[in-house]
């Protein structure tokens, strides 16, 4: 037991010093990252929202940092060759910093872009490393996996220790901060660890193909053959699915198109190990299966996209239904193909978020085109409605104005939709009631442990187990009034049964006089039901 214990720290000590020796720049940048994310966490911003700004800039940094040695520079003055390098990373960090929104608060897409770059460039800090393809692939997932089961570990001990402490003598600190800071200090040598068992398959530290660890342990090979089972049993209900629903015994699911996608990627990633291993679980078969899912997703979404247009949500499963013909195709006919492949994952990670080729871009367009070819007639409004806030959200002031302008023209389609929000903070009055419920009312139907709402044809109801305890009818009459008097304090009796209602969002069709969706709190009060 000691000597694994003092095999491990040896190991953590010579992979250190080959992490400096390659990684000088990163490796110092890693240090210094971690010491001010675990000042900012102890001492630093009282909202947690901003810390996960700095982490994941911290993290863009280091990988820059990594790329860019990662390349054989041919500049013999370290001195030139290192101001270069900070210079690139000081430039690039500027950019992300100025340029993408990397909030948490922020939007969904202005975020995605970020972590499209970000996963560009540990994209490419595989490919730049990468030797003899498969080995250096599988010590790269081997390394990754180690560290991120060690720290997964470490935030579970150091979860339950911290949290032990504070029950038994009420420490006046946050835990979660406590046990953050540990594992940032945790994370960073664990990650300096990582980079310097990446550093032997660098270059500068040329090994021959013989030394390069080679899979031969049995263990390692059942869990491998374990992965393998789960693969095909789940590639064989993927085609149960499709046959059923071609048959006409169920009904279409549309996130079918997203398994197949994500399984397509988990089934590359085995075959490319498969390679590793020299094993013979996955060949052609288990490619051209692969092959058929995607054909049977590029066709769904192309069906989608001529519909109704692209999003980026439409966007991504197209371009990565791309990427996986492209890898297939290269996995069946060529043998040294992993680096190709890698670098145009890169590409596309950087086109899809940037240009007149990116997501958003795309999607703009397409959903302009869209909204010029619907007519305004009823049939279309709620289309034409979902088309325009998209559009509010992401489009700029001078193209919105020639949307708007469009949609204006008719009166009825411009009153159709509205939008109520309530931007405050409500202080419950909870005595004589039974319970209070945050409800968020989207689909008709919302479940919160024993208690079910409905709202179905303007007829509000509440259940609990079973049992109504309350029912309006002309629930939007009910409401609207008051909500357009920027009343968001509403209550309701039925039967003995008193709710108060606490809105902080409506969508309300004003047409047909249908509530869309609520967000509320609720508090209830029932009788004789238990």
């Amino acid at each position: 037991m000691f000597s694994r214990f003092y095999n491990i720290l040896h190991n953590i000590k010579s992979h250190s010093k080959n992490a400096f020796r390659v990684y000088l720049f990163a490796s110092i940048l890693s240090i210094i990252s971690g010491i001010l994310c675990s000042i900012i966490v102890l001492f630093g911003f009282q909202d947690d929202k901003n810390i996960w700004k700095y982490f994941l800039l911290c993290f863009f940094l280091v990988f820059v940092a990594l790329d860019l040695e990662s390349i054989d520079f041919k500049i013999k003055n370290k001195f030139i060759r290192y101001m270069l390098i900070s210079g690139i990373v000081i430039i690039s960090g500027l950019f992300v910093y100025f340029n993408i929104i990397i909030l948490m608060e922020s939007s969904d897409i202005a975020v995605l872009k970020y972590c499209m770059l970000l996963l560009s460039i540990c994209v490419l800090f595989v490919v730049f490393n990468l030797r003899f393809n498969f080995y250096s692939f599988y010590s790269f997932l081997k390394d990754l996996y180690f560290v991120f089961f060690v720290v997964l570990l470490l935030a579970i001990l150091f979860g339950i220790l911290f949290l032990s402490i504070d029950f038994l003598f009420n420490i006046p600190y946050d835990v979660f901060r406590l046990n953050l800071f540990c594992l940032i200090v945790v994370f960073t040598i664990a990650f300096i660890f990582f980079i310097g068992k990446v550093s032997l398959l660098n270059h500068y530290l040329m090994q021959p193909k013989e030394e390069l660890e080679i899979i031969k342990n049995k263990n390692l090979n059942y869990i491998f053959l374990i992965f393998c089972v789960f693969a095909y049993c789940y590639i064989s209900i993927l085609f149960v699915y499709f046959l059923l629903l071609f048959i006409g015994v169920i009904d279409e699911q549309y996130s079918a198109i997203h398994l197949i996608i994500w399984f397509s990627f988990f089934g590359m990633v085995l075959f490319w190990l498969n390679k590793s291993f020299d094993t013979k679980y996955f060949g052609k078969l288990f490619l051209t299966s692969l092959f058929a899912l995607n054909i049977i997703a590029f066709y769904s979404i192309c069906i989608r996209i001529d519909e109704y247009g692209f999003t980026p949500s439409r966007y991504f499963v197209f371009i990565s239904c791309l990427f996986l013909f492209v890898a297939i195709i290269f996995s069946l006919l060529l043998h040294f193909y992993l680096k190709i492949l890698l670098y145009l994952f890169s590409f596309l990670c950087v086109i899809s978020s940037f240009g007149s080729l990116s997501a958003l871009n795309v999607s703009i367009d397409s959903q302009l085109n869209e909204l010029k070819k619907l007519e305004l007639t009823n049939d279309n409004l709620n289309r034409i409605s979902n088309i325009c806030y998209f559009l509010n959200d992401f489009i700029d002031d001078d193209r919105l104005k020639k949307c708007k302008d469009f949609i204006d023209s008719n009166r009825v389609v411009s009153n159709k939709i509205h939008y109520k929000a309530f931007d405050t903070v409500n202080v419950f009055d909870v005595k004589n009631f039974d319970v209070l419920i945050n409800v968020q009312l989207y689909d008709g139907v919302f479940e919160a442990g024993d208690y079910k709402f409905t709202l179905h044809l303007d007829r509000f109801e509440v259940y609990k187990n079973g049992q109504m305890l309350l029912s309006i009818d002309h629930f939007y009459d009910t409401l609207i009034n008051q909500i357009e008097n920027n009343i968001s304090e509403i209550e309701l009796n039925h039967n003995g049964n008193k709710m108060r209602l606490y809105v902080y969002s409506i969508r309300y069709d004003t047409l047909e006089h249908f509530i869309l969706s609520m967000s509320f709190d609720v508090l209830i009060k029932h009788n004789n039901i238990k």
